[in-house]
């Protein structure tokens, strides 16, 4: 009775076994598989092709069952278990994107990797690649607190209107108070109208910006009598 492990090559067989062993450019992997085969068709037995390759008596076996099976086209490289596909879809990229540019969660002062991760259903390791492939920092941009009020975009569009596209003959100015403090009391006198005239003025109710339509007056100012 044979020894389990024998393997019997024929003349050609070899020859391009022993080709592959030859060939430098050949992978090192693919190189001791094809010794394992080369040895086991000399007789050596699993455990002594185990010492001497430096593997396990079950990789010996593995390869020998794989070149029984497939023949030369077995001792290849396989392809790896596991995820091969681990490409986002640009459609959760821009989510996360769009997520990290915007107001972090109630409750929550800024975006983190896990807060991104659970909204969009990544890893935190995985967001923080993309967040450094897009060169977005949550952790470091600061946000201003947002009005509740309903027509705060009409009334932003209305403010930034005057500066964009002022009444013709007009002056746009901007009136702003420290945060929590409402400006109750004048610390200066209003300074002279002098030679200027305010024909109309409007004010919009966000309080931040209005505008005056002023009028060159040609009267010269009165003068006091001469003595």
């Amino acid at each position: 009775m044979g020894r389990p492990g024998l393997i019997k090559l024929t003349a050609r067989k070899r020859a391009e076994l022993e080709a592959t062993v030859a060939r430098s450019s050949a992978p090192a992997g693919l190189v001791r598989r094809t010794r394992v085969v080369l040895l086991s068709a000399d007789g050596e037995s699993g455990v002594e092709i185990a010492s001497r390759l430096d593997l396990t008596p079950e990789a010996v076996s593995r390869i020998r069952r794989r070149f029984r099976a497939d023949g030369i086209a077995g001792l290849t490289d396989r392809p790896k278990t596991g995820r091969t596909d681990n490409k986002v879809p640009v459609a959760t990229v821009e989510k996360v994107v769009q997520l990290a540019m915007g107001p972090p969660p109630p409750g929550r002062s800024r975006w983190t990797t896990r807060l991104l991760g659970k909204a969009v259903g990544l890893s935190s390791k995985c967001i923080s690649k993309l967040l450094r492939e897009n060169g977005l920092k949550p952790h470091l941009v600061r946000t201003y607190k947002v009005s509740r009020d309903p027509e705060f975009a009409a009334k932003v569009e209305d403010v930034v209107g005057l500066y964009l596209d002022p009444p013709t003959n007009a002056v746009v100015l901007s009136v702003d108070e420290k945060t929590s403090i409402q400006a109750l009391e004048r610390t200066q006198l209003p300074l002279p109208p002098a030679h200027w005239t305010r024909v109309a003025t409007r004010t919009t109710t966000s309080a931040t910006g209005f505008w005056i339509s002023l009028r060159h007056s040609r009267s010269p100012p009165a003068r006091s009598p001469t003595p």
